[in-house]
């Protein structure tokens, strides 16, 4: 056998000697960039848990699965308390579980600019409130925060009764078996979203509802995962992947709804111009007031067999003498009037809708749902809320329809029954009749 060349060993030898140097370097530099930066060191002053150099706290979670992150970040703040930091290389993150500290970072005006992990959303969203920054977020939110004002809330109600009608209905089939009621009601809320803040019609709206609220969900689920697997963060290999073909489709149903909104919301305001100038020339040749008395008559033979009777009150005189400029709009007719008058474009129309849509839907959902199922693990408390449910809506239909003569008549049968208490020694449970009694409006005389 012939021995290695003396040259050839040499070479190796020098080659692995510098590939070590050179991997030294490249490491001590890292440290000393990312362990003395002003950043790493602010937040190692903060409660954590213990970090290895460089890669910081990117290894607790290195063979956790994402459903487990909830558990780890729990036990966290358990020991560390409700603030806790953690870096991963140069990246900082602090986590805070007080609403107080929370309410600080998000009532901000300042500190406005998002996370780089927010441009994951832009294929969906585009440009629109969730993502965008500086003037642009400045000037859309100023002209949509109005949208969404008590005053215009409140006339959505009636539409939040009939579409709760509904999906009582849907639950009734659901009695005696295990389902998830996250599904009834994202589709429930999607279709109260449609049809208040869009503004487009009950009977002119896409059926898909159930459908969105599904690609919404597993979108969602597909955005938290690229959060989570570095591998699929760059697009240059996520669109690679299987997910990658899944966003695509589920993109597509996402956009038609949207998009099917747009334009009936834009046929809606043709017709709307169409119908404020026949009402001008009406107005031209009928006197103010039997105009008036005409379209009150209509509106009132128009009320639905579900309608709802309310308690006046002064927010009611407001809203009906809001006229011109002042009068507000919902979100989706407010957006066409900024596009007549040049202050918004159909891309941007295009890109807060799709915004408005996830964001309004997805957080009103979830909360619906864990309130559902806090109710229904608690029974005790949902007999307590519909007696509250119960006492609220006879309050209304008493001071609505009964006549002055039943409220004294009720006032009297409430007396005679606190009497009757008394008399059979119930004095707790009598106090606290006559506490409700005297703090009920509807049964004074």
């Amino acid at each position: 056998m012939m021995d290695a060349d003396p040259v050839t060993t040499s070479y190796m030898s020098t080659l692995t000697f510098s590939l070590l140097t050179t991997l030294l370097a490249v490491l001590a530099a890292a440290y000393y960039y990312i362990e003395t930066s002003r950043a790493v060191r602010l937040v190692k002053k903060l409660p954590g848990p213990p970090s290895v150099p460089i890669l910081g706290h990117s290894l607790i979670t290195l063979k956790a699965p994402p459903e487990a992150l909830i558990e780890i970040g729990l036990d966290f703040f358990e020991k560390y308390g409700s603030v806790v930091g953690a870096y991963l290389g140069s990246k900082v993150v602090v986590f805070l579980a007080d609403p107080q500290d929370v309410e600080i970072i998000l009532s901000s005006s300042v500190h406005i600019d998002k996370a780089e992990e927010y441009a994951l959303f832009k294929p969906w969203l585009g440009d629109g409130l969730l993502i965008t920054k500086g003037d642009k977020w400045r000037r859309h939110r100023k002209v949509i925060a109005p949208t969404f004002h008590m005053n215009i809330l409140k006339t959505f109600v009636p539409l939040f009764y009939e579409n709760s009608i509904d999906l009582v209905n849907r639950l009734r089939d659901k009695v005696g078996k295990e389902f998830d009621c996250h599904d009834y009601l994202s589709a429930v809320t999607v279709d109260i979203l449609t049809e208040t803040a869009m503004g487009v019609r009950k009977e002119r709206r896409q059926k898909t509802g159930f459908e969105y609220a599904m690609a919404v969900m597993k979108l969602s689920d597909i955005i938290h995962r690229r959060h989570y697997d570095i591998s699929l963060r760059l697009d240059m290999f996520f669109k690679y992947s299987k997910l990658a073909k899944v966003q695509e489709k589920l993109l597509n149903i996402v956009h038609t709804l949207t998009e099917h909104v747009i334009k009936e919301k834009a046929k809606d305001v043709e017709e709307k111009l169409v119908k404020d100038q026949q009402v001008k020339e009406v107005q031209n040749d009928k006197p103010m007031e039997n105009l008036n008395v005409t379209e009150n008559t209509k509106n009132a033979n128009n009320r639905p067999a579900n309608y709802m009777h309310y308690v006046r009150d002064d927010l009611d005189d407001i809203d009906e003498n809001d006229v011109g400029e002042k009068k507000r709009h919902a979100f989706l007719e407010m957006m066409f009037e900024l596009k007549k008058n040049g202050q918004m474009t159909d891309e941007e129309i295009w890109e807060e809708v799709n915004t408005i849509m996830f964001e309004g839907h997805d957080t009103t959902a979830a909360g619906s749902s864990f309130a559902l199922c806090v109710l229904g693990n608690h029974p005790d408390v949902q007999v307590y809320s519909l007696l509250l449910f119960s006492m609220i809506h006879y309050n209304n239909y008493i001071i609505n329809n009964i006549t002055p003569w039943l409220f004294c008549m009720l006032h009297l049968c409430s007396k005679i029954a606190t009497y009757c208490l008394l008399k059979r020694g119930y004095f707790k449970v009598a106090k606290k009749a006559i506490k409700s009694l005297r703090s009920s409006a509807f049964l004074t005389p």
